[in-house]
């Protein structure tokens, strides 16, 4: 169902329906997992089944307001055979996505994979930072290349993710009151030496951006 459409209120839509079979949260992007590539592409090949069935873009016809449940659950026995032939990624929960605001959210993602980083590496969660930010050129870029020096292997309890919640929140605050939309602006505006703040510094930095970025929105 559509989730603009009055007489569906409390219906799944489609790709919360379909997030819900793929075994992740139907409320978070695919970015809240590590495996986030996978999803996606599965994702995308179930919408390009249903475009090739139809004869056109699949998301538009589902997205219409007067679309019935029943014209979907069609289609979709129409199709049995060529989806359950596609392979259901297994699901791989970025470690401590749970602990920070905005699971899903690049901000979020860059926040615990940098403090999983930092601690594996023994070095400040600016550091974490500074290195993924010299090393990347984009949001998603930074995610992965985090991601990669984080390791498979993380004790989730030996992790300190105080700094990561503090940086998903300023980040989300900054970005809802300023032009900018990445997570590389929000580090720029951040306008410390990365390299050498120490992580106490660091969070009461992040307070104080956050603090100033809630006012900003409250007086527009």
């Amino acid at each position: 169902m559509s989730q603009e459409s009055e007489d569906n209120q409390g219906t799944m839509t489609f790709h919360q329906c379909l997030r819900t079979v793929m075994g992740t949260n139907p409320e978070w992007s695919f970015l809240a997992y590590r495996n986030s590539g996978s999803l996606f592409d599965f994702s995308s090949a179930v919408y390009q089944c249903i475009s090739a069935h139809l004869g056109y873009n699949s998301e538009h016809w589902l997205l219409r307001n007067e679309r019935a449940a029943g014209e979907v659950a069609s289609v979709i026995r129409a199709l049995k055979d060529p989806l359950d032939a596609l392979e259901i990624p297994s699901v791989k929960v970025r470690p401590g996505i749970r602990r920070v605001q905005g699971p899903g959210k690049p901000r979020a993602a860059i926040a615990v994979e940098a403090a999983v980083a930092a601690n594996q590496r023994g070095i400040s969660y600016g550091m974490a930072l500074s290195e993924g930010l010299v090393a990347t050129s984009c949001d998603r870029e930074m995610i992965a290349w985090l991601e990669e020096r984080a390791g498979v292997e993380v004790d989730e309890k030996r992790v300190d993710w105080s700094i990561a919640k503090a940086f998903s929140l300023a980040a989300g605050a900054w970005l809802r009151a300023s032009e900018e939309t990445t997570v590389r602006a929000f580090c720029g505006a951040l306008e410390v030496d990365l390299t050498t703040i120490t992580n106490d510094h660091l969070l009461i930095r992040l307070d104080e951006l956050r603090r100033l970025s809630d006012a900003r929105v409250r007086s527009s």
